[in-house]
């Protein structure tokens, strides 16, 4: 068995070692947690560093910042109180419920020779108290702790802050003390006492910079703990676990083992055990002191053959705040470097935040300025985006344009205007491309033939002409004001698009603002839909009679004529057929064009362009303001922002100050 514990001894040594935690390992014998360390452990440099960690600490209580800190845990009753009063000594609240019902931040600082010892105490709504008595701590923790929980039942996640001064501690060391875990509700406490307590616990230990040190009874099986159970799931290879064995003189058989790691009930911790002999009912009774209980504890274990072949390493008090210092130092000078950046970073995280809230709107003076703002922002906006200013994606690019498929729509004004303005020709186009259809062209040359009534037979009527035209124009009205009916519906929905990308994201007054200013939009593109179709209703009927003055008629129709290889020994019909076919050419491009140009008039110059002017005279200061307002919550985020951001720069001051 010897064997079997010299080498465990040796393994955890040598995992020490690599992990950085203590220095180089000396002989088991002669272990030495402080020849372990760099000798700086006790200079004034490392006890600067401690310093800055708990002022950080305290500064960012509030904030989600985890930094380097040890945790005392275990559930309730198993000697909590008494280990940190072997570890500080000095005394603290006993009780035979919850003792402790809020995190107490216990800071042990070392006092010069010619100094008195004393100690200070504050929470959040305490001012700072110095205690020169330290016999009086306990019922300063006691005060500060029902007014932290309103009662003396419950528990608060809100801290007590002791700092202790005394000129026999060698070594500064800060431990966080949190509530004994409970499952058994007493009279007068929440019903969520338990979750309460785990849920502090959890917050507490979760980060990786935390170590936890558990208090369990020696008679207990260390894996059956519950504040065992909880870490496991945040550090499952314990390696920031220790555990302070408590009641030590209660132990049973196999003590020796258990505290090594081996065996039945045992941990292999990384960090290991340590031993440690509480103060029994009759010496607290008796006003035992301090210095007697560290040498009656080493007399216990000195004289107990249980502990006979136990490294010293594992038994005593002393013993336990060596090791608690050296990892406390070792974990600073790890970890606060990357707590110091990561606070850097989520400056400016809340910087980028607070920037992206909108300015306070709580005047009408606000609201005129935030209102006019917003509509520059718009109109700049839409003026880019109907000139064609706008980034082209390769994935936009590669669409075949589907005027149907809204989803598809984007806020390319020029592209979709020029689109469905080609859509639309080549729906004209077919139309009226008929006349040059086999089967269409053999049917007007016989109803030419027909209709030629007393005329000359190389002069046919004008009617003749007319009336061939006039079925095909009336096919024209759909496409054309299809066109009008699209460009509605397309500029309604872009709009809107491109108000909701200028308000901004965090406004509060995104959705009623946003909401009233579309009403206003659709109104006026209404009346430009209304006003544009009404002229092309008037263009269709001037459209009616088969006219045109354009030089291109002619050479379009001599290219046709030139063109046809029809042997006939009447001309004419075949002639007036190639002139309607090159008078449909110039029907084509002239409504395609002035459908253009309508739609550009209407919708964009006496519609989209003037829309900003509309909106700054549609709606009165006071309307403005009911809608624009800044809420409550908004104000109180804005703060909080500010808040956090000031809190974390003076907590930057506080680490990176000589």
């Amino acid at each position: 068995m010897n064997n079997q514990l010299r080498r465990l001894r040796n393994a955890r040594l040598e995992n020490v070692e690599a992990s950085s935690t203590l220095g180089a390992s000396p002989s088991v014998n002669n272990y030495n947690p402080i020849a372990m360390i760099n000798k700086e452990i006790n200079t004034e440099e490392c006890r600067q560093l401690l310093k800055k960690v708990d002022k950080m600490r305290e500064i960012l209580q509030m904030e989600k910042v985890s930094l380097p800190q040890i945790v005392v845990v275990g559930d309730q009753s198993v000697g909590k109180s008494s280990i940190l009063e072997a570890i500080s000594g000095i005394e603290l609240p006993r009780a035979q419920n919850i003792c402790t019902r809020c995190p107490l931040e216990l800071r042990m600082k070392s006092a010069p020779p010619d100094s008195q010892d004393y100690a200070t105490i504050r929470c959040a709504g305490v001012d700072e108290l110095i205690i020169n008595d330290l016999s009086e701590i306990s019922a300063r923790v006691v005060e500060c702790t029902n007014f932290l929980t309103g009662n003396l039942v419950n528990i608060s996640p809100s801290p007590i802050f002791l700092t202790v001064y005394k000129r026999e501690i060698e070594d500064d060391l800060t431990l966080i003390d949190l509530p004994g875990i409970t499952r058994t509700q007493v009279d007068g406490q929440s019903p969520t006492i338990y979750r309460d307590i785990v849920s502090l616990i959890e917050t507490c230990v979760q980060s990786e910079s935390s170590i936890v040190l558990h208090v369990i009874p020696s008679s207990v099986d260390f894996t059956t703990s519950e504040s065992i159970q909880i870490c496991q799931r945040y550090d499952p290879q314990y390696e920031r676990q220790i555990i302070a064995v408590s009641k030590i003189d209660k132990h049973d058989k196999g003590i020796a083992e258990k505290l090594q790691g081996i065996g039945p009930g045992s941990l292999a911790l990384l960090l290991g055990s340590v031993a440690v002999l509480n103060r029994k009912q009759e010496e607290i009774d008796a006003k035992v002191s301090f210095e007697e209980m560290r040498r009656r504890e080493e007399k216990f274990f000195q004289t107990n053959p249980a502990f006979a072949d136990v490294p010293k390493e594992h038994l005593g008090s002393r013993e336990l705040i060596k090791k608690l210092v050296s990892i406390q130092q070792s974990r600073i000078r790890l970890t606060l470097p990357s707590v110091i950046e990561g606070v850097k970073e989520k400056i400016q995280m809340k910087r980028e935040e607070l920037k992206h809230i909108p300015i306070a709107i709580l005047t009408e003076t606000d609201t005129r300025f935030a209102f006019n703002e917003i509509l520059r922002n718009y109109r700049t906006a839409v003026e880019k985006r109907v000139k064609g200013d706008y980034e082209i994606q390769s994935g936009q690019v590669a669409k075949t344009f589907d005027p149907t498929a809204r989803d598809q729509w984007d806020d390319r004004i020029a592209y979709h205007l020029k689109m469905i303005g080609k859509c639309t020709s080549a729906e004209i186009k077919r139309i009226l491309s008929t006349f040059s259809s086999p089967n269409q062209g053999t049917q007007m040359l016989q109803s030419i033939e027909e209709n030629y009534g007393g005329g000359l037979p190389n002069f046919p009527s004008s009617n003749i002409i007319q009336q061939l035209y006039q079925p095909y124009h009336k096919q024209l009205e759909t496409p054309c004001k299809s066109l009008v009916v699209w460009v509605e519906q397309y500029m309604t929905s872009c709009l809107a698009y491109i108000l909701e990308k200028v308000i901004p994201a965090e406004a509060s007054y995104k959705l009623p603002l946003s909401r009233e200013l579309n009403k206003v939009i659709k109104g006026v593109i209404e009346n430009s839909r209304v006003k544009c179709m009404e002229n092309v209703e008037q263009m269709l009927k001037m459209e009616e009679k088969v006219f045109t003055v354009n030089s291109n008629y002619m050479d379009i129709f001599k290219k046709l004529q030139a063109s046809d290889k029809t042997q006939s020994d009447n001309r004419t019909p075949h002639d007036v057929l190639i002139g309607l076919q090159a008078y449909c050419s110039i029907v084509q491009a002239r409504i395609v064009d002035h459908l253009s140009q309508l739609c550009e008039y209407w919708f964009i110059r006496n519609g989209v362009l003037l829309l900003d002017g509309k909106l700054n005279t549609e709606f009165t200061p006071a309307e403005l303001l009911k809608w624009m307002k800044e809420p409550p919550l908004l104000e109180q985020r804005r703060a909080n922002l500010r808040r956090s951001i000031d809190t974390m720069e003076r907590a930057l001051v506080a680490a990176e100050s000589d």
